[in-house]
C-alpha cells in the first residue's frame, strides 16, 4: 500500500500528513495497520507486522531520487535508474563507492571493507589509491597480520593480461621475480627447470659429475674419447694435441711415453 506520505511537527509531536489529513504516528499506525514510528535511543520506522514490506520510494521518473543521510551530508543515494551511491549523489554504476583515500599506504583506508561479525578486524579491503593511482586488494586481520588471498580456490584459472586463461595462472606478457621461482620436474622442452635439474642434465646425465671444484667421469671405468666414438683407453684422442705448458705426469715416472704413429 503506497500513500502520499509526509511528516511534520505538531507541537513537538511528529505527525504524518496523508492526502491532506494529519495523523499522529499512533493514529497513523492504527489507521493503516502498516506503519509504526517508535522512539527509543533513536528513531525507528517499522511495518506493523513481520510479513509486510516497508516501501520507501519516489514517484519521480526523471531527476528524482531517494537520499538517506545525516546533517553532515548524504550517506546513501538511490537515483531513478536504481543506481546506489555511497559518498556520491551521481552514481554511474549499480553500486558506486566514492572516496579519496590511500589504501596503498594503509590498507584499512580502502573504500570498501568486507569484515567479519564476531571480529570486525578480520577483513578484506578493496580500494583505489587516489594518490598513487593503483588498485589495492588486501586480506588480513587489522593490527595483527596479513593473510592469504585465495583466487578460485575451488576451480578455474586466473588470467593476467588475458581474458581466456588456459592454465591455473596464465600471464600474457613478461614477469619479474626478485626471489627464486620453485618449479617441478619438467616433462616437455618448453617447461621451466630447476638449477639442480639443469646441472644433472648437463653434467650428470652426460656421464660427468660436477663435484664443485672438480668435474670427473661419473663411472670411473669409462673411457673418454675426443674425435672418436670408441675410445680404447682412459683418454683416446683422434687428432693432434696442443698444450701451452707441456704435459705433466707423476714425478716418480720421470718419462713421458708416446704411442702410435709418428709424423714429421
Amino acid at each position: 500500500m503506497r500513500q502520499n506520505l509526509r511528516y511534520i511537527l505538531v507541537g513537538g509531536i511528529v505527525a504524518f500528513c496523508i492526502l491532506g489529513t494529519i495523523f499522529t504516528y499512533q493514529a497513523l499506525a492504527q489507521s493503516l495497520n502498516q506503519l509504526q514510528f517508535q522512539a527509543g535511543s533513536g528513531y525507528e520506522i517499522t511495518t506493523g507486522n513481520a510479513s509486510q514490506n516497508l516501501d520507501i520510494s519516489t514517484k519521480a521518473t526523471d531527476g528524482g531520487a531517494i537520499s538517506i543521510g545525516t546533517r553532515q551530508g548524504t550517506g546513501i543515494y538511490l537515483n531513478t535508474s536504481n543506481y546506489v551511491g555511497i559518498g556520491t549523489t551521481s552514481p554511474g554504476f549499480k553500486l558506486t563507492v566514492a572516496q579519496d583515500n590511500t589504501p596503498a599506504a594503509n590498507w584499512n583506508n580502502a573504500q570498501l571493507v568486507i569484515a567479519g561479525t564476531t571480529d570486525s578486524n578480520k577483513r578484506l579491503a578493496i580500494g583505489f589509491d587516489t594518490t598513487s593511482n593503483v588498485g589495492v586488494i588486501q586480506a588480513g586481520i587489522s593490527g595483527t597480520s596479513y593473510n592469504s588471498l585465495l583466487l578460485n580456490p575451488a576451480a578455474g584459472n586466473v588470467g593476467i593480461g588475458t581474458t581466456a586463461p588456459g592454465y591455473k595462472l596464465d600471464v600474457s606478457g613478461t614477469g619479474r621475480f626478485t626471489q627464486p621461482v620453485l618449479v617441478g620436474t619438467p616433462t616437455a622442452d618448453s617447461h621451466a627447470a630447476t638449477k639442480s635439474y639443469v646441472d644433472s642434465a648437463a653434467v650428470g646425465q652426460s656421464g660427468w659429475t660436477d663435484g664443485g671444484s672438480n668435474v670427473y667421469l661419473t663411472t670411473s671405468t669409462d673411457n673418454v674419447g675426443i674425435g672418436t666414438t670408441s675410445p680404447g683407453t682412459a683418454l683416446d684422442v683422434d687428432g693432434y694435441i696442443r698444450t701451452a705448458n707441456g704435459i705433466a705426469g707423476p714425478s716418480s715416472l720421470g718419462k713421458l711415453y708416446l704411442y702410435g704413429d709418428m709424423e714429421g
